[in-house]
């Protein structure tokens, strides 16, 4: 290993003559004594990834993240055929992504996020058919998000989010059926929701925040996506009506769409939603009054609906939300009637 830097001396036991097998970080076969596994995470280390790692051909594990390397991925990381993980996150590595690691073809991770690496992402990543989480989020990439990662049938987690991507979001994404995270995120995504993300049926959070998105929210994702805990569409230009279809999303707990174009009123179906904490729907452009059946959300921590053009008075009903700790309603045309002595 090329470091410059050991702050802790975790690498003193490095010797040249000694058995590799026997030095910190290093997992040897028990039988071969081939190297299978590298991990030397939250060690302070600087320098860079040497390339001759590529021949070490048992690795399954290699794991330099939460370091200080620097420099670019060695594309000799390719040759690693029974690498299964590969964690590099949280250095400070440049260059581009090398489309030599298509040849990695057993990888289960692939964790490059929190690096400085620009360039696009390379189509060739579709080889990794085996892959399950692959995160690329907070880095420099720009270009547009390649149609083939829908070939990527395992994946469970995608995160591409912080980076300088732009172009629709590709409709061909609907056939990552495991999907559980899609994170694309603070980027610079364009056009509208493809309704093919329908099909990942098993999504739990969809985070598409802070992109210039248009056009409605489809309902068939909110008719279809119904393990959703986490949906974050805020900071968009996401307009029309909030569909009433999003009282379908009973496991939701935070629903965030503030900062966008949307107008019409509060769906009363939101009260079905009877998981949710949180509740932002400021700065938009709602007008009507608050439902009363947001008193049946018993769970509901936070609640925002303040930039609007609401009117009316407070429900009595949100009493029953004796979990609220936050209500902004600021500049509304919305009164309190304590007729029946309620305190506030």
């Amino acid at each position: 290993m090329s470091v410059k830097i050991d702050p802790t001396l975790f690498l003193s036991g490095w010797v040249v003559g000694n058995n590799v097998c026997n030095w910190s970080g290093i997992t040897c076969d028990h039988k071969s004594q081939r190297v299978m596994s590298v991990v030397l995470k939250f060690k302070g280390l600087a320098g860079i990834i040497p390339p001759h790692i590529g021949n070490l051909s048992f690795l399954t594990t290699l794991d330099l993240s939460n370091n200080r390397f620097s420099g670019v991925i060695p594309h000799e990381l390719g040759k690693l055929e029974q690498l299964q993980f590969l964690k590099l996150q949280s250095n400070r590595l440049q260059g581009s992504i090398p489309i030599t690691l298509r040849g990695c073809t057993y990888l289960l991770q692939l964790r490059l996020n929190n690096n400085l690496l620009c360039g696009s992402i390379p189509p060739e990543l579709s080889s990794l058919q085996n892959i399950e989480n692959l995160n690329l989020s907070s880095n420099n990439l720009t270009g547009v998000i390649p149609q083939d990662l829908a070939n990527l049938t395992a994946l469970k987690r995608l995160d591409l989010g912080s980076n300088f991507l732009n172009g629709p979001i590709p409709s061909k994404l609907g056939a990552l059926r495991h999907l559980r995270v899609l994170i694309l995120d603070s980027n610079g995504l364009s056009e509208q929701i493809p309704k093919s993300l329908s099909n990942c049926t098993k999504l739990r959070v969809l985070s598409l925040y802070e992109n210039v998105l248009k056009g409605p929210i489809p309902s068939e994702i909110l008719t279809s996506l119904t393990r959703l805990k986490y949906l974050y569409l805020h900071s968009n230009r996401l307009n029309g009506t909030i569909p009433e279809e999003i009282g379908k999303l009973w496991k939701l707990s935070k629903l965030f769409l503030y900062n966008n174009l949307f107008e019409g009123g509060i769906p009363a179906a939101l009260g079905n939603c009877s998981s949710l904490k949180v509740l932002f729907l400021f700065s938009n452009s709602l007008y009507g009054y608050i439902p009363a059946e947001l008193g049946s959300l018993f769970q509901l921590q936070e609640l925002r609906l303040n930039e609007n053009s609401l009117a009316g008075s407070i429900p009595y009903s949100l009493m029953n939300c004796t979990e609220l700790r936050k209500l902004n309603l600021r500049e509304q045309q919305i009164c309190w009637n304590n007729s029946k002595g309620y305190r506030i």
